[in-house]
């Protein structure tokens, strides 16, 4: 999955800020396609930033 559409939110109770963000597939297992299709998508993640380093050590 690659999330997108990413918006801050204000916990209303905590006063604290929240990322929301939008789930989309990169790949579906459901569809048939022959080999010449290209049904991949591409998705880039920093390592250097904190959005990606913790997910990849």
């Amino acid at each position: 999955m690659i999330l997108r559409n990413c918006r801050e939110m204000l916990d209303l109770s905590t006063g604290q800020t929240h990322r929301v963000c939008q789930p989309e597939a990169i790949w579906s297992t459901t569809h048939s396609s022959t080999r010449s299709e290209k049904s991949w998508r591409m998705a880039r993640v920093p390592l250097n930033s904190s959005s990606g380093a913790s997910d990849f050590k």
